[in-house]
C-alpha cells in the first residue's frame, strides 16, 4: 500500500483520488511506431496544457471564494509592501476578476500532463478519439492500476535542488530526469480529473492554487474519466502571490522550445496488459508484438511471463477470461452533489453484470472536505475476492464506506475506515445537539 502522508500529499486537497486497485488505460495508436515506443523506451510523454483541446485546462470560471480571496491577497500586499503607504488603490471587482484570469492562463503555462482513463469499460469515441483511428482498428490501450502507476513515478530526485525562492525573475526548471514528487522545488501531482459545469455551478472550483486548479477540466470532457499525472518542473509557486495592487500574479515560463517532456517512469514493470482496439484483426496483434520484442519487451499469454496482448474487453468475454477483477468510476461530473447521483450509479453498478459471472461486487464510497464524493465499482470473479474490503481508498486522507455486496436481493456486508465513522458521529450528535 502507498502511503500518502497529509503534510505532503501528492496530489491535492481539492483532486479526488482513486483507490490504488483501480484499473487506468493510456489509449495509443498503431499509426506510427513512436506511439508504442516513446512509452515503452523513454517513460511518460507529458503534454502542455496549452497544446490541449479544452481551453478549460487549468482556468477557472467560476473561482470559489472570490470576495475571501480578494480580501486576502489585498491583506497580504499591505502587509508586504505597505500598500496603502504607496499610495496604491485597492483594484474594482473587474480588474482583479481580469487578473485572476491572467493568473490562471500563467499558471496553465507552468504545467504538464500524462492522461489515463479510469476504469475497464470501453466507449466507442474514446477508442476513435484517442487512437486517431475513427475503423477502431489500428489502436491499442496500455493498461495498469493507479498504485502502480504511481510506484512507478520518480519519488525521490537524483540531485536535491537547492530552492532560492519564488521570484518572476528568478525562474529555474528542473531537469527531466531529477523531477520527483516529494521536493519543494518542483511539482509531481497525480488525482483525478473533476469535471466543471459552464452554466450556474453550484460547487465553485478552488482558486489561487495551481496545483488545484489544473485538475479541473469543461463538462464536454466527462467521457474521459481521467486520471493524470501533472508535472510543473519549475520554481515552485503553490501559494497564490499577490502584486503590489493586491491582484494575483504567477509567472510564465518560455516553452517555445519544448512544448512537452517525457517523465522518467518504470513503464515497462507496471504495465499489465495491452488490449487491442474492438476491430483490430492479427495484423495489427502482429505489428504491436513485433514492435513490443523490437523493444525488448517481452510477450506472454496466461500464465506465462510477460506482457499480454489481449483482444477488447468490450463483448464482454474477454473480461471473463483474462480478469480476476474490474473496475469503473462514477461521480466525477456530478455537478450539483447530489446523493441522488450516486444512488443512481450505485444502482446501475448493481445491474450492469451478470451475478453468475461475477458473484461479488464492491461499491467503494470516497470523500474528503475538499475533493467531494465520488464512487467506485469492483466486480469480483471469484467468491474470495482478491481484496479486503479494508484495502481500499487511502485512509490517511478520505472517509472509506465500503458495501460487499454477494446477492443482489440481500443486504451488503458493511465495512468504514475511522475517518468515516468520526463523520458519522460528528453528524449524529450534530441531530441530536
Amino acid at each position: 500500500m502507498i502511503f500518502l502522508n497529509p503534510s505532503r500529499n501528492p496530489s491535492s486537497e481539492y483532486t479526488p483520488v482513486p483507490s490504488e486497485q483501480m484499473i487506468v488505460r493510456r489509449y495509443r495508436s498503431l499509426s506510427e511506431k513512436r506511439q508504442i515506443e516513446t512509452y515503452f523506451t523513454e517513460g511518460l510523454f507529458c503534454n502542455h496544457l496549452t497544446n490541449f483541446d479544452d481551453n478549460n485546462e487549468g482556468i477557472l470560471e467560476h473561482p470559489g471564494g472570490y470576495n475571501n480571496l480578494k480580501g486576502s491577497l489585498a491583506a497580504d500586499s499591505r502587509r508586504k509592501r505597505q500598500r496603502m503607504d504607496e499610495g496604491i488603490d485597492i483594484v474594482s471587482d473587474e480588474e482583479f476578476q481580469e487578473a485572476l484570469d491572467q493568473y490562471h492562463r500563467d499558471s496553465r503555462h507552468q504545467h504538464f500532463a500524462n492522461c489515463w482513463r479510469l476504469g475497464t469499460e470501453e466507449k466507442d469515441n474514446i477508442w476513435k478519439c484517442y487512437t486517431q483511428d475513427a475503423e477502431m482498428k489500428a489502436g491499442c490501450a496500455i493498461e495498469t492500476t493507479v498504485g502502480q502507476l504511481v510506484a512507478a513515478l520518480p519519488s525521490w530526485p537524483v540531485i536535491q535542488d537547492e530552492d532560492d525562492g519564488f521570484g518572476p525573475n528568478n525562474i529555474t526548471q528542473t531537469s527531466e530526469w531529477n523531477l520527483s514528487f516529494t521536493t519543494d522545488t518542483c511539482d509531481i501531482r497525480f488525482g483525478t480529473c473533476k469535471y466543471q459545469q459552464d452554466e450556474n455551478p453550484t460547487q465553485d472550483q478552488p482558486a489561487g492554487w495551481n496545483a488545484a486548479i489544473t485538475f479541473f477540466k469543461g463538462e464536454d470532457f466527462d467521457d474521459e474519466i481521467e486520471f493524470r499525472i501533472l508535472v510543473n518542473p519549475f520554481t515552485s509557486n503553490v501559494f497564490i502571490e499577490s502584486a503590489a495592487d493586491g491582484t494575483p500574479v504567477a509567472f510564465r515560463p518560455d516553452l517555445e522550445e519544448d512544448p512537452f517532456l517525457k517523465l522518467p517512469a518504470a513503464t515497462e514493470w507496471m504495465a499489465n496488459r495491452l488490449i487491442l482496439a474492438p476491430n483490430a484483426t492479427e495484423e495489427q496483434r502482429d505489428k504491436i508484438e513485433s514492435w513490443l520484442n523490437e523493444f525488448g519487451v517481452e510477450v506472454g499469454s496466461g500464465s506465462d511471463a510477460g506482457l499480454e496482448v489481449i483482444e477488447s474487453t468490450n463483448a464482454g468475454t474477454t473480461l471473463q477470461d483474462k480478469y480476476e477483477y474490474t473496475a469503473e468510476l462514477a461521480g466525477l461530473a456530478n455537478y450539483d452533489g447530489s446523493v441522488e447521483h450516486l444512488e443512481h450509479a450505485m444502482g446501475q453498478f448493481l445491474t450492469k453484470r451478470d451475478w453468475d459471472v461475477w458473484p461479488v461486487v464492491d461499491l467503494v464510497e470516497i470523500n474528503s472536505d475538499n475533493a467531494g464524493t465520488f464512487l467506485e465499482a469492483y466486480w469480483h470473479r471469484s467468491e474470495e475476492p482478491v481484496f479486503e474490503m479494508d484495502e481500499y481508498g487511502h485512509h490517511d486522507i478520505q472517509r472509506v464506506w465500503v458495501r460487499r455486496f454477494t446477492d443482489p436481493t440481500e443486504e451488503p456486508e458493511m465495512w468504514k475506515n475511522t475517518l468515516a465513522e468520526e463523520a458519522e458521529q460528528d453528524t449524529r450528535e450534530q441531530s441530536t445537539g
